[in-house]
């Protein structure tokens, strides 16, 4: 086995943007640079079951299957 590689960043600066209070990326030359966006997660089929009341008192249950993950 081999370790990773080492990974540089595609931009070169970060600054947070005081009206949005999002982090703004920015190329070597200073230009705003495009991001991009995050996946979505797909559910599981049938849905996660959780305990509704809180206390444990129904067990968790995940019978479903995930194979599009």
């Amino acid at each position: 086995m081999a370790p990773y590689p080492t990974m540089a960043p595609g931009y070169s600066a970060v600054r947070l943007d005081p009206g949005t209070q999002t982090a703004r990326f920015f190329d070597a030359s200073g230009q705003v640079m495009e991001m991009p966006g995050h996946g979505t997660s797909t559910g599981t089929s049938p849905s996660t079951g959780t305990s509704p009341d809180g206390n444990g008192t129904t067990q968790d249950s995940d019978t479903g299957s995930d194979s599009d993950q």
